[in-house]
């Protein structure tokens, strides 16, 4: 009969719990939290975990956006301004040249003069200005080109002021709550206008920009010297071939460190044709992907990461660390058990006969040099360190899960 109040209580209550929700607390707040906002002021320090989350991940997006805008307004600078030397001698085929005009009077008026003499009659020579074809080409190719450089410079400046105006907006208020609910609005409000895309598309002008170039460059000499045009010509199809190569590479090797600004938006339409799949999702940014691949099979590269990080390991002061940390990556909190994945990681540190990997003679090294060290805390520390290590790489070996076991005597398949 202990629980019979609490069962009667519960009949009571049960059947006003379906309408129970976010908007059951919806009129129950206090006088004195409506006064003193006391709600907000006990949720300070859950939302102060938001905000450094929050600010590290905006601090390292907003720094790589000016950084990358500072490139490229310093390379659209030089870039428009060599243009501009082009445009200046480019410009003039476009028009009536005055002193050509003169010199097609004289030759009429000599033509004239000797058709007189021979009484033939001249040939009628206009002077109707039409600009070559080639002229017309490059000049477009490049007004453009300094039209796009242009205005990346001017995009670029528009992203700089949007980041300090973010950063800003972000810090009017002390309180942690509002800083947090300003973080929130104003993230998400960069998120849904594309501010990423917005970013990455800025680069991708000046790209085309510097390809317009390049084609002005080829019509520019087309007129006067073959040879040369032709040359120019195979450089623009160089660099178009090396940029969409570099473009193209991390869409199947996620592992490369080459890009360019178009290599994210093929890595969606390469995803929306595939369709959804764990990891090709349409949803998943490049960068995403290549973190979740970073994950898969990775043993050998761990191990790998194992023999570099002995051999940098070369004072004792950042031996130790390492040393401390060998019993918590073996010894699982079953007392029968060690982490198996850990125990095939430090294998290679063990069955090497490499002096500065092997980790066995590593420790006897540094416990060697333990007569010269003046240091009582790090004293201390060593002597606890090390045969806590060696207990936890012998405990290891000797378990039925270690990884010579499993190597040389790879379990039985489970009974049909």
């Amino acid at each position: 009969m202990l629980f019979g109040p609490f069962f009667k209580l519960h009949e009571d209550i049960a059947p006003n719990l379906e309408n129970f929700g976010p908007s059951t607390f919806q009129g129950l707040t206090t006088d004195f939290e409506e006064k003193s906002s006391f709600s907000n002021d006990v949720s300070a320090n859950l939302w102060n975990v938001y905000i450094g989350e929050a600010r590290r991940y905006d601090e390292e997006l907003l720094k790589g956006w000016k950084e990358d805008m500072d490139g490229v307004l310093l390379f659209s600078a030089l870039y428009s301004a060599s243009l501009t030397a082009f445009i200046i001698e480019s410009y003039k085929t476009l028009q009536d040249d005055p002193a050509q005009n003169a010199v097609t009077l004289l030759s009429q008026i000599s033509l004239q003069l000797s058709s007189a003499l021979n009484e033939t009659s001249p040939l009628q020579s206009s002077l109707d200005f039409e600009p070559p074809v080639s002229a017309i080409v490059y000049n477009t190719l490049w007004f453009l080109s300094l039209a796009l450089a242009l205005t990346c410079s001017l995009l670029a400046t528009f992203v700089q002021q949007w980041t300090r105006d973010f950063i800003h907006k972000t810090n009017l208020r002390p309180s942690p709550v509002r800083q947090a609910k300003a973080l929130e609005f104003l993230y998400l409000g960069l998120r849904d206008f594309g501010m990423h895309s917005f970013v990455d598309a800025i680069p991708i002008l000046l790209h085309v920009s510097l390809v317009f170039f390049f084609g002005g460059l080829v019509g520019f000499l087309y007129p006067v010297n073959r040879p040369l045009t032709y040359l120019m010509a195979c450089v623009l199809g160089i660099f178009v071939t090396v940029y969409l190569t570099l473009t193209c590479i991390p869409l199947f090797h996620l592992d490369s460190p080459y890009r360019t600004p178009l290599s994210t938006a093929l890595w969606r339409l390469k995803n929306a044709i595939q369709g959804s799949s764990r990891l090709s999702r349409s949803d998943q940014t490049l960068a995403a992907a290549m973190l979740e691949k970073s994950l898969e099979n990775s043993v050998e590269r761990d191990k790998k990461a194992m023999v570099y990080t002995m051999k940098s390991l070369i004072d004792d002061t950042e031996l130790l660390p390492f040393i401390e940390a060998i019993p918590d990556a073996i010894i699982h909190s079953h007392p029968d058990y060690v982490y198996v994945t850990n125990a095939e990681l430090l294998s290679s540190l063990l069955e090497t006969s490499n002096p500065e990997v092997n980790i066995m003679i590593r420790m006897g090294q540094f416990l060697v040099k333990s007569k010269t060290w003046t240091d009582p805390s790090f004293l201390a520390r060593a002597s606890l360190a090390c045969p806590r290590a060696l207990w936890s790489l012998a405990f290891m070996l000797v378990q039925g899960t270690n990884i010579y076991a499993r190597t040389l005597y790879p379990p039985l398949p489970p009974p049909a």
